[in-house]
Parts: structure tokens; C-alpha cells; sequence
């Protein structure tokens, strides 16, 4: 008998039309963390005051709960960037080349790019975390 895809929700997301290996990469990561983020964590990333009880409890070190904290405050910068931030920056590319102001919509291009990449780093750096 078959196994049922557990990753369905991934899969989806490749399937269909062809796509370069560039977008591919860029989308695993960006709905991997959406997934971590929305479903697993029903939108919720921890905070210090959310470890209190386990320290207190001898169940993690408080070395541990800042580790923990520096990835959630990590994470949530990395969603948010990719859930709100990044869309207006695409909105000023597409504003940059209407107005025929092509110098800028390349630069802003060559930022968005960067800025991308310093993200999707993040999550790979980050990925040991992204279980529940």
C-alpha cells in the first residue's frame, strides 16, 4: 500500500508549470517557514516569558531559552519580511520601471535580491529549529 504524501502542502507548491531551480530553492525555504510559522506554531513564536515555567522546572537552561529567543526574534523578522516587507519593495521596482526610471528599478532589483539572499540565509541558518 502507498504511503500518503505527509508533505503535500510542498508539493504543491513545485508542481505544475516549469520553474528554474532559483525559484524553486527560493519558494521551498520561504513555505517551509510559512508552514513552521502558520501551522506548526499556529502563529505563535515564543518568547522569554514563554520559557519561564521550563527554567524554573530544570527542563531547559536559561543559556538555552536565549538561544531559543535570538531564533524566534530571528524567524520573526524573516517572516515578516517575506509575509508584508518584501511586497513593497517589489511595488517600488514595478513603480521604478512604469516611470521609465531604470537606473533605480535596476538598483532597487540588485537590493531586493541581496536582501532576499541575507533572508533565505537565515532560514537555512536557523532550520535545526523549525520542529515542533
Amino acid at each position: 500500500m502507498a504511503k500518503k504524501n505527509q508533505q503535500k502542502w510542498l508539493t504543491d507548491q513545485i508542481s505544475g508549470d516549469w520553474k528554474d531551480k532559483d525559484y524553486i530553492i527560493e519558494n521551498v525555504l520561504v513555505q517551509c517557514l510559512f508552514h513552521y510559522v502558520e501551522e506548526e506554531m499556529n502563529g505563535k513564536l515564543p518568547d522569554s516569558s514563554d520559557y519561564d515555567e521550563d527554567i524554573k522546572a530544570g527542563h531547559i537552561t536559561e543559556g538555552y531559552a536565549q538561544k531559543s529567543c535570538a531564533w524566534n526574534d530571528a524567524i520573526r523578522k524573516v517572516y515578516a519580511y517575506f509575509k508584508t516587507e518584501r511586497a513593497t519593495l517589489e511595488k517600488e521596482i514595478d513603480e521604478a520601471f512604469d516611470a521609465n526610471e531604470i537606473q533605480r528599478a535596476i538598483k532597487a532589483e540588485s537590493d531586493l535580491y541581496e536582501r532576499d539572499t541575507e533572508m533565505l540565509s537565515a532560514i537555512v541558518k536557523y532550520r535545526g529549529y523549525m520542529w515542533t
